[in-house]
């Protein structure tokens, strides 16, 4: 075992003859000598990768370490790769870490002969292709903050010590994720005096070697991370807005930023895909809760959020003299009549509230936390609000509005929207009105 003693000797400036084995040990890859499987020599990168050091690895069989569900496929490829047999190429494998949880590395295998005896190295590099788990995230329905997180890692930030930030913005509020990292120094705040508040306005990289130029809160934060130097890029949508930030942060005194230059290229694409999906997707469950007419909380929407172990109230409301109108001035004036008053209605209820349009001229509210009373005065307060005049399309218009009030202190469902739907009927055979 000279040959792999050799290995294991570390090295300042190289000479000639020791320069194969500073190579090994200074690489990023992990580089890995098997003897019929049996570990005899792992660089020291494995560390930065794995959590695991080369002393707790050396002796053990490479099986060990592949995740259960690739454990067969490992084992048929290092037959192959022992008969010389394997494709030229690189196989991926999950390996798992000194914590227990895994990494997708690639490996690819070499016949290495070392004095009389024969063995198999294996160069290893973690498996950044992120597209995979992206995809599979984004098909899953990950959230984005979750399929986001996927995307730190095309950056190897774990071998150079650096740390990865990633803001973006969806209906006004600020989220961040990060490896590590405070959402301060990522973009996850609102202050509007920052480097990263600058380059969302700006739409244009913002690049420092020190922090000096940094508020203090910041400031601090980044000395006791030990970090130095950031680049932050944007990620823009179609208007040439920025949708998202993308910040990496490197050690202080170490390299530069720009030394992710290939992993930001990446994950600029990562993003704005991510970004895209996602707000496609919110209109999807936009559209399929939404009513299309009056903007308002649809059927479905409003029989997904019946259920509730809460107290509350149900308010089942139907328009009086509706049809008249409709008939009258023609569907177009009844559409803007219906808008109209969903608008009334919208505003007389508090913001927690649901208003839902069930169909035709019929509207239901779910109001959480209210007693019997506070339901029966929402329920006069919204009427009121509606038989006031309307303008519609040139016209003076009038109509009523009956109310079936059904309250319960034990949590709100079906039976309760009966309740409501009783009480309504009594109000409209009394003319109009609220009934409980």
């Amino acid at each position: 075992m000279q040959a792999v003693a050799q290995l294991e000797e570390s090295a300042g400036e190289p000479s000639d003859h020791d320069l194969p084995s500073v190579l090994v040990e200074r690489s990023s890859d992990v580089i890995v000598l098997l003897d019929g499987g049996t570990i005899r020599y792992v660089s020291p990168s494995i560390a930065v990768h794995t959590g695991w050091t080369p002393d707790q690895l050396v002796g053990r069989h490479v099986v060990e370490l592949v995740h259960p569900e690739d454990l067969d496929r490992a084992v048929f490829d290092l037959e192959l790769f022992s008969n010389s047999q394997a494709a030229p190429g690189y196989s991926t494998y999950r390996v798992t870490r000194a914590d227990g949880s895994s990494l997708r590395m690639d490996a690819a295998s070499a016949d290495i002969p070392l004095g009389d005896e024969q063995y198999m190295a294996l160069y290893c590099r973690p498996d950044h292709s992120a597209s995979r788990g992206v995809l599979d995230g984004l098909l899953r329905g990950m959230s984005t903050a979750e399929t986001l997180r996927l995307v730190c890692d095309v950056f190897n930030w774990q071998l150079h010590g650096s740390r990865v930030g990633i803001s973006w913005w969806d209906r006004d509020v600020i989220h961040a994720v990060g490896t590590d990292l405070p959402a301060a120094l990522a973009g996850g705040d609102e202050e509007t005096v920052t480097p990263w508040a600058e380059c969302r306005r700006e739409g244009r990289s913002q690049r420092a070697t020190e922090v000096a130029a940094l508020d203090d809160g910041r400031r601090r934060q980044a000395e006791e991370l030990g970090l130095g130097a950031y680049w932050i890029e944007p990620v823009l949508d179609d208007d040439g807005e920025a949708c998202a930030l993308i910040t990496v942060w490197t050690h202080a005194g170490g390299p530069v930023p720009e030394i992710h230059m290939l992993g930001m290229a990446m994950a600029k694409d990562y993003v704005e895909l991510i970004i895209r999906w996602s707000r496609q997707r919110r209109l999807l469950q936009d559209a399929a809760h939404t009513d299309t007419l009056t903007g308002l909380a649809n059927r479905k929407a409003f029989f997904d959020a019946l259920v509730s172990e809460r107290a509350g109230a149900v308010l089942y409301c139907d328009l009086d003299r509706f049809k008249p109108v409709n008939d009258a001035l023609g569907h177009a004036a009844g559409d803007e009549l219906l808008r109209a008053v969903s608008a009334r209605i919208k505003a007389s209820v508090r913001e927690a509230d649901l208003v839902a349009r069930l169909g035709g001229d019929e509207f239901a509210i779910l109001s959480f936390d209210v007693s019997r009373e506070q339901a029966l005065a929402l329920a006069q307060r919204i009427r009121e609000a509606v038989v006031a005049p309307f303008q519609i399309l040139g016209n003076t218009v009038r109509v009523g509005l009956s109310v079936g009030v059904a309250h319960s202190s034990d949590g709100l469902g079906e039976d309760v929207l009966d309740l409501a739907d009783r009480a309504l009927y009594r109000a409209k055979s009394a003319g109009g009105g609220a009934a409980m």
